[in-house]
């Protein structure tokens, strides 16, 4: 079919050409804001990428909810955690989209330029200095959502291009008003093409590699360090040929088998059965099958799948009639084999006591009829200065499950895809490989199934990619179009130009009845704050796109491209068309990303030094309706990348649930915090804590309560001793029974302490059961803020996380066969 190109001059309009697929525009007109002058005529960025007066107020426009941090850690959880070469890293990622991680100085109002409103010329004024201090910050997190390392090449080449633009062809970017103009101006700049050549590159298979770390897995096993053993052994399979492949000889097969029976001294008898069947798959030399068998047959009784277990037994004897065996190892074998079919015969089916612990996802006791992965209490409503954002639709209590959302699509951070699977996100024991590369693994083959329709593009071009230093929120992008594929994005495009007003109601189908996350359209709706960026800010975005786009195409996204074909060549159509998409997808992930995090603990149990570790990136439409607040009212754990919200405080119908973004209150004090927003998310900060700027542990006065009125919910103060306790309401005049309320007080905070001793004796589910009931006993007797009550919460989300995703750096050991 031929390629259809695209025509377009910067100052068309391709939405009556082509279609505008991402305008993006949701409120207002585009920011005003004006590039510096260069001495060479050329176009530079002022540090000031400030959005103009007025930004949102406590979340995005139209509510839809920014990069959240991991939830803030206890305040008795001690520094970094520190391990061998099982330990996932280091938590901070200062350039990734997660929160909590960057220290403020001053609040930021959000406003216009830094320059340009001194008192007399030449004289700078520290309100001038503080402009700018918060301008350059601005900047840096916004910058730092593009790119991370500081050695790749993005920044290089974005530097280049830029230089290479005269300002006034700048001027004609800046009048641009839809993503597809700027994507077609941007790939006709020359320097695009001739700064930068994108070619396939990735880690290819090596038999030599493959039969070095067999080796290697053999010397562990003799040595009965299995755990390694396994790992050298994934490390075979990764790096092996495929069958096929004339290097590929039997290495790949036996590499599965060696691990299997590591993994069967293990205890992992579910993971010692995938590999027994990879082997078999993979062209096991039949002299050896009949180890498979057996070893097969021994995990399935362990497991209690005992009809499958005789149905093995009986391959068995076929099996060692092939095997390489003199006349008196297989009579052995043969009366064993025939000892546990006799045994097997005497046996039924059952289900045994498992020893490994298996991750398991929360069900939704009521799933609402309109969002499909949120409880039947959680509701989305809007208003002109909040946008749309997640409210109450019954009571919520501590504890109620809101929210169990598989992401639209996740991305691992790139250290971690030696030791996580690229597809789930969960940590790999037992590495599957893809049939390519040698540059990811799966933790199972269904996962490597359920990776095939995108990793089949980024396979050729994942390790330039990373080469560029771009930001995880990049590569987020940029799968998102990879997930679908291109023929998916023609057939979407009159969809997606159909316009929706800013209060419509989050719907997927053309009914409005349902949103579903799995479908395109919920990310595609969520808010990209176009109307406050600034040109320069646009720049950088579209070029970031541009640079996808050109790996999109050599990984023949759009077709084969051949050696001769020009780096310059025309976009299509539907190159333009997924261009802008790329660049829609770099401004919305800007607010709307979560980070993805696995809880991590010195031995299993241990609450001290846990703490909660960035492994990757995800978007999750319904979750991102959520908006914040520095208090935050929710917890958020990871079963691999699915996400589990829990509520942790109790929620009125039709009020807010609100989350946190990362600065939470009692951690940071409300300049810092409303500083680190404004930069981050582009608004100011309106939440309880920030207008009535409750104090932080440190400035916390832990002598005085307020006790709350049961007349009109007012606080009392109090000697937090309960010496000399006052009822009298200050403002309804109410006489309470002060007594009575430090009585019911000092029995909720037994039920407080009992809990964070189950916490830390390895009952978590337990405790959790006592810190809800504490939470609501708060709210009840107490008016926030209340050091006790913040501190349960914590507990709580601490407890919660470690339902999740876990790691125990130091593991109890398990070989049992």
């Amino acid at each position: 079919m031929p390629r259809k190109q695209a025509t377009m001059t910067s100052d068309t309009n391709p939405s009556k050409n082509s279609g505008s697929a991402t305008s993006g525009k949701k409120r207002g007109k585009n920011a005003k804001g004006g590039a510096g002058k260069a001495a060479n005529k050329t176009v530079s960025f002022s540090a000031n990428p400030d959005p103009p007066a007025q930004a949102p107020v406590n979340g995005a426009s139209n509510g839809d909810a920014p990069v959240p941090a991991p939830n803030p850690a206890s305040t008795e959880t001690a520094g970094d955690v520190t391990s061998s070469a099982s330990d996932p890293g280091d938590a901070t990622a200062t350039a990734s989209p997660s929160a909590g991680s960057s220290d403020g100085a001053a609040p930021s109002d959000g406003a216009g330029d830094a320059a340009g409103s001194l008192d007399e010329p030449g004289q700078v004024t520290e309100a001038d200095k503080m402009a700018i201090a918060k301008a350059g910050y601005k900047r840096l997190c916004s910058d730092a959502t593009l790119q991370t390392k500081k050695d790749g090449y993005f920044r290089t080449f974005d530097s280049q291009v830029l230089q290479s633009i005269p300002e006034e062809k700048f001027e004609e970017f800046k009048k641009l008003t839809t993503d597809m103009e700027r994507i077609f101006f941007v790939w006709n700049v020359p320097t695009v093409h001739s700064t930068v050549t994108v070619k396939p590159f990735s880690r290819k298979k090596s038999a030599t590699h493959a039969e070095r770390e067999k080796e290697c897995g053999n010397r562990h096993f003799k040595e009965k360090k299995y755990r390694q053993a396994v790992c050298s052994y994934s490390q075979t399979v990764v790096r092996a040929p495929q069958p096929g492949d004339p290097d590929a000889g039997d290495i790949l097969s036996v590499g599965y088998a060696n691990r299997s029976a590591a993994l069967l001294h293990m205890g992992e008898f579910r993971l010692c059965l995938q590999d027994i069947e990879a082997a078999l798959g993979a062209g096991y030399p039949a002299r050896l099958r009949y180890k498979l068998l057996d070893r097969r047959a021994t995990c399935q009784l362990k497991l209690g799948h005992v009809t499958a277990a005789r149905e093995t037994l009986k391959e068995l004897p076929e099996a060692l009639k092939e095997a390489d065996l003199d006349s008196k190892k297989r009579e052995v074998w043969e009366k064993d084999v025939q000892k546990k079919a006799e045994s097997a015969a005497k046996m039924q089916d059952f289900k045994p006591i498992m020893l490994q612990q298996e991750e398991e996802l929360p069900a939704l006791e009521s799933r609402s009829d309109h969002f499909l992965s949120a409880s039947s209490a959680v509701d989305v409503t809007y208003s002109p200065g909040e946008g749309r954002f997640a409210v109450a639709a019954r009571d919520v209590k501590p504890g109620d499950l809101l929210v169990v959302e598989k992401p639209h699509a996740s991305v691992l951070m790139a250290e971690k895809t030696g030791t996580h699977c690229i597809h789930c996100l969960k940590r790999v024991l037992a590495a599957f490989p893809c049939r390519e590369c040698s540059g990811v693994m799966f933790c199972s083959p269904a996962c490597a199934a359920a990776a095939e329709p995108y990793h089949r593009w980024e396979c050729s071009i994942q390790d330039v990619l990373q080469a560029s230093g771009m930001s995880p929120l990049c590569h987020l992008a940029l799968r998102i179009i990879t997930k679908h594929g291109l023929e998916f994005f023609q057939k979407l495009r009159p969809e997606l130009e159909r316009a929706r007003a800013p209060g419509d109601r989050p719907s997927t189908d053309s009914a409005g009845k349902q949103y579903d996350p799995d479908n395109y359209l919920s990310v595609h709706q969520l808010v990209t704050l176009s109307e406050l960026r600034k040109p320069e800010d646009f720049f950088h975005r579209t070029l970031m796109a541009v640079l996808l786009l050109k790996h999109l195409r050599v990984a023949g996204f759009f077709g084969e491209v051949t050696e001769d074909d020009p780096a310059d060549r025309a976009l299509s159509s539907d190159e333009l068309l997924v261009g802008s998409l790329l660049l829609h997808h770099l401004q919305l992930l800007q607010f709307n990303a979560h980070e993805v995090g696995e809880y991590v603990m010195m031995e299993p149990g241990q609450f001290k030094q846990s703490r909660s570790v960035y492994i990757g990136v995800a978007v999750y439409p319904t979750v991102s309706f959520f908006n914040h607040s520095c208090e935050g009212g929710v917890s958020r754990c990871f079963v691999g990348d699915t996400l589990v919200v829990h509520s942790v405080m109790p929620v009125a119908a039709g009020q807010p649930i609100f989350e946190n973004y990362g600065p939470i209150y009692s951690h940071k004090a409300k300049p810092d915090r409303q500083h680190w927003l404004s930069s981050r998310y582009w608004f100011d900060c309106r939440c309880v804590a920030c207008e009535e700027n409750w104090p932080d542990y440190d400035q916390y006065d832990i002598n005085t309560v307020l006790l709350r009125c049961t007349g009109c919910g007012a606080g009392i103060e109090n000697d937090a001793s309960g010496k000399d306790p006052v009822g009298d309401c200050p403002k309804c005049g109410k006489k309470n029974n002060a007594v009575e309320l430090f009585r019911q007080l000092r029995g909720a905070q037994e039920n407080y302490h009992s809990a964070m001793n189950m916490m830390h004796e390895g009952e978590p589910k337990k405790a959790l059961r006592l810190f809800y009931r504490f939470i609501e006993q708060c709210q009840e007797l107490v008016v926030r803020p209340n050091r006790d009550l913040s501190l349960c919460q914590e507990a709580a989300r601490m407890c919660l996380a470690a339902q999740g995703s876990l790691h125990c750096i130091r593991q109890k050991k398990t070989n049992v066969a």
